[in-house]
C-alpha cells in the first residue's frame, strides 16, 4: 500500500497545516500577512457593496420576517466584516471544524449583540475586551493555558486604548499582538494518531 494510505485518514492541507503552525513564528507571519491582505481587500469597498447587496435583499423579502427595518442589512454586513478579519484566525490555531465555527460565530454574535452605541473610550475598551476574550471558549480543552486568551486580550484593548481606535495601524498592531501571545502562550494538546494496525 502507499505510505499515504497508511498515515492517517486526513488530508495533505492538513497535516501541511500542522507542520507550518507547529512553528509559532511561521504562524504569526502568516497571521500578519492575512491580516494585511484583508485590510487591503478592505479598501475596495467590498465591505460597501455587500451592504448594499444585503438592504436590496431585505427589500426583496418584503418584510417577511418580525424583524426591524434595516435588521437583516446590518446583520449580514456586521457578520460579513467580523468573518472577513477572523476567518484564519482558527486555521493557524488549529482549532477543529466545530470549535474554528465557535471562534467565528462567537465573535459575529458578540460584534452584533454589544455594538456600543455611545462612542466613549470606556464603552470601546469594553466592547473591544468582550469581542476578543469571548472566542477563548473555543480553545477551552484543546489549546492550554486557557487564560491566556486573556492576556492576549489584554495586550490587543491595551495597545487601541493607548494608541487610536479610528487607526488601521492601530488595529492591525492590536490583532497581530492578539495573535501572537494566542500562539506563543499556548499550545495545542496533542491527541494520539491512529497506528497501522499488524497484519
Amino acid at each position: 500500500m502507499a505510505d499515504d494510505a497508511l498515515i492517517s485518514p486526513r488530508s495533505r492541507l492538513s497535516l501541511w497545516l500542522d507542520w507550518y503552525c507547529s512553528s509559532p513564528w511561521r504562524a504569526l507571519l502568516a497571521w500578519a500577512v492575512a491580516l494585511t491582505l484583508a485590510f487591503i481587500l478592505g479598501e475596495l469597498e467590498l465591505f460597501s457593496r455587500a451592504y448594499a447587496t444585503a438592504g436590496t435583499l431585505e427589500q426583496y423579502l418584503g418584510g417577511r420576517f418580525p424583524f426591524p427595518a434595516g435588521f437583516l442589512q446590518e446583520l449580514w454586513a456586521g457578520a460579513t466584516i467580523s468573518l472577513f478579519y477572523s476567518w484564519f484566525e482558527p486555521v493557524l490555531l488549529r482549532l477543529t471544524l466545530w470549535r474554528g465555527l465557535a471562534w467565528i460565530g462567537l465573535g459575529i454574535i458578540v460584534s452584533q449583540t454589544f455594538q456600543p452605541y455611545e462612542s466613549t473610550t470606556w464603552n470601546h475598551v469594553s466592547y473591544e475586551f468582550l469581542l476578543r476574550a469571548s472566542p477563548g471558549i473555543a480553545l477551552l480543552g484543546l489549546r492550554s493555558p486557557g487564560w491566556v486568551v486573556l492576556v492576549a486580550t489584554t495586550c490587543s484593548v491595551a495597545i487601541l486604548w493607548f494608541g487610536n481606535f479610528a487607526s488601521q495601524l492601530c488595529w492591525w498592531a492590536a490583532s497581530v499582538a492578539y495573535g501572537a501571545v494566542l500562539l506563543f502562550g499556548t499550545k495545542r494538546k496533542t491527541t494520539p494518531q491512529p497506528t497501522r494496525m499488524s497484519e
